[in-house]
């Protein structure tokens, strides 16, 4: 373990540690040389020689170092330091030093929250990845341990640690979804690709647990989760806050759609339904996307029937500049093949779940590590 005392790259005096995930700590840090107070975030010793996890975080500095945005924490400078003691080469990042606290810690605190502060702070992520999108980067992990409040209230937007560069090549070729399994978009579960309406559905479940005050699937471990979120549909947050109007259940559940193409399309497409609801008060009817009718009869939904998983629609989502999809779409017969490979892999990794198989005990392990941090 490092001495807080040390003078990371002859610049930087360490403090104390703010944060620890299954990636990364984070420590309050002085920069010396402009007397700045900032946060220094170390890749773990034991996992800077791991090429893939190494990549994932040189990833995290490429997509913050490229965008600047009210509501995405700044990184202000990156490098290398070479460890003595476990003689690695260690990646670090600096970033501005939020004072306050997660909206994790905001909601274990008081529970869910008023309606007009919900939408504010959803209002501040939409903005947010908005901006990240034009730019081509999805952030793959919206979670409330993710979001910061400051002192004065304002929302900031963190840990890009696996976040996608469009046109980058994935590195989730391995047993583990990224993402953390409560807030898990269905086709980053089942076939570990996203796009841009991945990010709006985990901040749909976001929204949903500001209001409900508990997120839309509640399953006891990993594999469930998973399952819930490729198969069931979430009751309306109505039925658990009944003061929440129902052009609001309407929103939640749009975004919260088994197949893409039904979600809102884009972060400012959700900004403009939710909009009408914040500036009037009222319950304003959300837009209905366009060539579809399935979203027209939400109401009439049967919420606790499970349903099969939704194929991706047929037209991918294209950035702002119209350029190149941010999805490779497969094809119907390699969709079909996809989704039973999937559906097969979550019923055997419950089936190690029940055995006790230690696969899957390493699994749940892992998308532990996020969900309880993530950094």
């Amino acid at each position: 373990m490092m001495q807080t005392d040390f003078l990371l790259d002859g610049r930087y005096q360490l403090g104390e540690r703010l944060g620890k995930g299954g990636m990364a700590e984070v420590n309050r840090a002085r920069d010396t040389r402009v007397g700045k107070n900032v946060a220094i975030k170390r890749l773990k010793q034991d996992l800077a020689e791991d090429s893939v996890i190494s990549q994932r975080f040189q990833r995290e500095i490429t997509a913050i170092a490229s965008i600047s945005h009210p509501n995405i924490i700044s990184i202000s400078d990156t490098g290398n330091y070479f460890d003595d003691i476990a003689k690695v080469t260690i990646p670090y990042l600096v970033m501005d030093l939020i004072e306050g606290e997660t909206l994790r810690e905001l909601l274990d605190r008081d529970g869910k929250l008023t309606i007009k502060r919900a939408l504010e702070i959803t209002d501040a992520i939409l903005a947010a990845l908005a901006f990240s999108h034009e730019h081509g980067i999805i952030h793959r992990d919206i979670k409330p341990g993710n979001v910061m409040i400051t002192k004065t209230g304002h929302v900031k937007v963190l840990d890009f640690g696996i976040a996608r560069i469009e046109n980058t090549d994935t590195i989730t070729a391995t047993a583990i979804v990224p993402g953390t399994p409560a807030y898990l978009p269905p086709e980053q579960a089942i076939y570990g690709t996203v796009d841009a309406r991945s990010d709006l559905y985990s901040t749909g479940c976001l929204l949903y647990e500001l209001l409900a005050g508990k997120p839309p699937f509640d399953g006891q471990n990993a594999a469930q989760l998973v399952l819930q979120h490729t198969q069931d549909i979430p009751v309306p947050p109505s039925t658990i806050q009944a003061n929440i109007p129902a052009a609001l259940d309407q929103i939640c559940l749009k975004a919260l759609a088994k197949d893409p193409a039904q979600r809102y399309q884009t972060a400012g497409e959700m900004r403009s339904a939710l909009d009408g609801i914040h500036s009037t008060g009222k319950a304003t009817p959300p837009p209905v996307i366009s060539n579809t009718t399935e979203l027209d009869a939400t109401e009439s939904i049967p919420y606790a029937a499970p349903v099969e998983p939704v194929s991706h629609s047929p037209k991918p989502l294209l950035p702002v500049n119209q350029s190149k999809p941010l999805l490779t779409v497969p094809t119907e017969e390699e969709d079909k093949r996809k989704r039973r490979f999937g559906i097969i892999l979550i019923l055997v990794l419950l089936l190690f779940l029940a055995t006790g198989g230690t696969t899957l005990g390493w699994l749940a392990t892992q998308n532990a590590a996020n969900a309880n941090g993530g950094i």
